[in-house]
């Protein structure tokens, strides 16, 4: 489904963006 394409994808953004805030 999208949904679940859309949580990895979320979840990649997410790993991304904690690095960057780290």
């Amino acid at each position: 489904e999208w949904q679940s394409a859309s949580e990895g994808f979320n979840r990649g953004v997410d790993s991304s963006q904690a690095a960057l805030s780290t």
